[in-house]
């Protein structure tokens, strides 16, 4: 037996967790709807529901070595135009020197060779300075897509360097929750559920003890959710 106001706070609670699961599932909604469309299907599609508690290890070469290599598409593009670029400017060095064509015809009648002929043609490149302003051009673009690559894997190491941060707090604070958060919580709202039985604490202690108990049980699944986004 238990006073009428346990009875309506009692209700009152499960209203305000219901609201919150209905917030929690919108959210998973949402995130099924992302890897639907990702995955390239329909956005309402079913999901699989998961074997088991994903698990994204991390290398210990990777937690230590957050440069971009060569190979990132995004760094790789910028060198590629890089590389164009240059080429460009190279085709464009080549014209100073004038082109020089040489060709040798023979003449032949009946059974023999008459004659022999012999073409030579010069062809002197006298628009200098249109050639040059082609020739610094490539060069700008040249510098300008290092310049782009070298920006790309400075914001690529940035982004590396917050994810590994997120990783390693959320599975410090996963690892903190799970050993001693949850153990100790639970053990408080075991105590305040048998000291309430027999009467020796009120309702809102009870109440107290068991938000802090499924607090901490959410809050450990945030965690893990941190720890995979940053491990991924």
């Amino acid at each position: 037996l238990a006073a009428q106001q346990d009875s309506i706070r009692a209700q009152l609670e499960q209203t305000n967790m219901q609201s919150e699961r209905i917030e929690r599932l919108a959210a998973k909604r949402e995130a099924v709807a992302m890897l639907n469309t990702v995955l390239g299907r329909s956005t309402d599609e079913p999901l699989a529901p998961p074997a088991s508690i994903p698990l994204i290890p991390v290398p210990e070469e990777t937690r230590t070595n957050l440069q971009p290599t060569a190979v990132h598409p995004a760094v790789f593009a910028q060198q590629v135009r890089a590389e164009a670029a240059r080429t460009n400017a190279e085709l464009q060095r080549r014209k100073r020197l004038p082109d020089v064509t040489l060709g040798i015809g023979a003449m032949q009648r009946g059974g023999g060779m008459e004659s022999v002929e012999l073409m030579l043609e010069v062809e002197i490149p006298f628009q200098q300075r249109a050639r040059r302003e082609r020739e610094r051009e490539a060069n700008l673009l040249e510098q300008a897509a290092l310049t782009r690559a070298e920006a790309i894997r400075l914001g690529l190491g940035g982004r590396a360097a917050t994810a590994r941060t997120q990783w390693t707090s959320a599975r410090e604070r996963r690892r903190l929750i799970e050993k001693i958060l949850l153990p100790q919580a639970n053990a408080t709202y075991q105590s305040a559920l048998a000291s309430y039985q027999v009467g020796e604490v009120d309702f809102g202690t009870l109440l107290e003890a068991l938000n802090e108990w499924q607090g901490a049980d959410l809050a450990r699944v945030d965690a893990l959710r941190d720890e995979l986004l940053g491990a991924a």
